[in-house]
């Protein structure tokens, strides 16, 4: 049976695992999803050096390529940890302790013969031969010894790979979605990969030379342009109340509270002085704030009030 630290670690670990995902699921310090055509076009033709390849600088900004999926994806990590999260450190974190969990049930629990009472994909690890342990997702042989590392453990094994598996996808899933752009460069001039490509192709793609770059990182100039001409001092308004939200989101006091879009949108149109209809249209969907986005999953504690979250607000808005 569970010991009751053992038990609370592990409640611990599943919750952790939990944000991890739906924070994962929101691309934090990404930025919000893209595939406007349009907006693509005049994306390729601004990158356009005239000699047909891809500039490093536009309108006096650095523009910052990479050129190998694996440098693709540690900027996209970069990024997740910038706005505060901590999915990099929890995956190690979840897997070191999965691991240590199957050393020590392997080295002093039990072993069985045979198959295990219930085919479990993460609560059984298995061994073909003595002193040999299998980390694996197949099913066992009848002549198989097994382990059982418990219920409580097998639910953090099936988190912690389906947020490792969530990680890897990390850079595909970029490009997917229009956060991240791949660039082929040919003869007749740098050729943007469609978005659709990487629906059908996945990772073979990789294996041409291609330049990639965040669509976030991309100088504002660039990026404003898919909304139209907005005035400076808005965007910059705008940008601290996402950046202050996301802030709050990491806050340990703010951890499994409730945040309501009509509350977000009436406190921050106040604190940063912008409209009520860019804090709902602009700066609560391009927000990181998975957990808060979806109310209902898992179970969230009580609601902040508008009065906390203006303290709040302010205290970041002044540091």
């Amino acid at each position: 049976m569970t010991g009751a630290p053992e038990r609370s670690n592990t409640n611990n670990l599943v919750r952790e695992l939990r944000r991890a995902i739906a924070d994962l699921e929101t691309f934090p310090g990404l930025g919000p999803a893209c595939s406007d055509g349009d907006f693509m076009a005049r994306l390729l033709s601004n990158l356009k050096a005239p000699n047909g390849g891809l500039k490093d600088v536009y309108s006096d900004a650095q523009i910052t390529w990479y050129f190998t999926p694996k440098q693709l994806e540690e900027a996209a990590l970069s990024r997740l940890v910038q706005v505060g999260s901590a999915v990099p450190d929890i995956a190690r974190r979840a897997k070191r302790e999965v691991r240590n969990k199957i050393k020590s049930v392997t080295a002093t629990g039990p072993a069985f013969l045979g198959r295990p009472p219930t085919q479990s994909r993460f609560r059984y690890v298995f061994s073909r031969v003595a002193g040999h342990v299998r980390i694996d997702d197949q099913c066992p042989s009848l002549q198989q010894r097994y382990w059982d590392i418990g219920e409580d453990w097998a639910e953090v094994r099936r988190l912690e790979v389906q947020v490792n598996r969530m990680l890897d996808c990390l850079p595909s899933d970029c490009l997917i979605s229009g956060r991240a752009l791949a660039f082929l460069t040919r003869a007749s001039g740098a050729q943007l990969v469609p978005q659709k490509l990487w629906v059908t192709e996945g990772t073979k793609l990789f294996d041409a030379e291609l330049s990639f770059v965040l669509v976030c990182e991309l100088p504002k100039e660039l990026v404003v342009a898919r909304r139209g001409v907005v005035p400076p001092y808005e965007i910059d308004s705008e940008a601290r109340a996402k950046d202050a939200l996301e802030r709050l989101y990491t806050l340990e006091q703010f951890v499994d509270r409730k945040l309501t879009k009509e509350t977000m949108v009436l406190v921050i149109a106040e604190v940063f002085e912008i409209s009520r209809t860019a804090a709902r249209t602009r700066v609560w969907p391009n927000a990181n704030i998975g957990e808060w986005k979806r109310q209902s999953r898992p179970k969230l504690g009580s609601k902040i009030s508008a009065q906390a979250l203006r303290d709040a607000l302010n205290e970041i808005k002044n540091t």
